[in-house]
C-alpha cells in the first residue's frame, strides 16, 4: 500500500550500555535500511512511537531527533517513559509514498493522502474528567482543519499518569466517543515530570 509501518527497533544488548544518543542514532540507522528496502526515507514518515525506560534519556533523544526530523512536515509522534525489557530505546516509524502529499496540521499533526495522524493531546483541568473533554476538544480542532470529523477516528492511544484513574478516564472518554468507538490502547507512563499536573494525553489515527 502507499502508508509503511515499521516494527519498533532498538539496539542489541551489546550496545545497551553505549550513550543513550549513540543508542538512538543506531535505531534511527537501522530504521533507514528498512525505509530504503521500500525506497522511502526519512522525509516520508508521518507517524513516531518514541519510548525510553528513564525520563534523563528525553533531552539527549530530542537533540538526535531533531538532526533527522529538522524539515517539515515532521512526523506525529508520542514519545513516552515505559518499562522497556532490559531496553532504554525503541521507535516505531510509519511512512507514506510521495503521492500522499503528507502535510503538517496543526496540534502536531500529519495528513498523508486519507490518513490523518495526531501527535498526544493534552489540556488542562481540575480534575481527570475535564482534561479528558480538554483533549478531545484540541484532537477536534486539529482534525477539523484535516477535514474530518470525530466520527473518522479509528485508533486512540490514552497515557494516563495514574492507572488508578482509569475508570474515570473511561467514562469522560466514552461520552466523547458515544457511537462505533474507536479501538484504544490504554498505558501507565513512568512520569517524565511527577510534579506535572497533566494526568492524560490522547493521541490518534482518523481515515476519512
Amino acid at each position: 500500500g502507499d502508508l509503511v509501518f515499521m516494527s519498533g527497533s532498538g539496539v542489541p544488548a551489546a550496545r545497551q550500555k553505549d550513550p543513550i544518543e549513540d543508542q538512538v542514532k543506531q535505531t534511527l540507522d537501522n530504521l533507514t535500511n528498512v525505509l530504503k528496502g521500500a525506497n522511502l526515507a526519512f522525509k516520508d514518515v508521518v507517524w513516531a512511537e518514541i519510548y525510553t525506560d528513564d525520563a534523563q534519556n528525553l533531552p539527549a533523544i530530542e537533540k538526535v531527533w531533531e538532526t533527522y526530523f529538522s524539515k517539515e512536515p515532521k512526523p506525529a509522534r508520542t514519545i513516552q517513559v515505559v518499562s522497556l525489557a532490559g531496553a532504554h530505546i525503541e521507535i516505531t516509524l510509519a511512512a507514506a509514498m510521495a503521492s500522499l502529499s503528507p502535510r503538517a496540521i496543526k496540534g502536531g499533526g500529519v495528513l498523508a493522502g486519507k490518513t490523518f495522524f495526531l501527535s498526544p493531546q493534552s489540556s488542562p483541568g481540575a480534575t481527570i474528567e475535564d482534561q479528558v473533554k480538554g483533549a478531545i476538544r484540541m484532537m477536534k480542532a486539529s482534525l477539523s482543519d484535516a477535514g474530518m470529523k470525530l466520527s473518522d477516528v479509528v485508533s486512540t492511544q490514552v497515557s494516563l499518569k495514574d492507572i488508578a484513574d482509569f475508570d474515570r478516564m473511561n467514562a469522560a472518554y466514552r461520552k466523547q466517543f458515544a457511537k462505533n468507538p474507536p479501538t484504544r490502547t490504554t498505558i501507565q507512563l513512568k512520569p517524565s515530570n511527577p510534579s506535572s499536573p497533566s494526568l492524560v494525553e490522547i493521541s490518534c489515527v482518523a481515515v476519512k
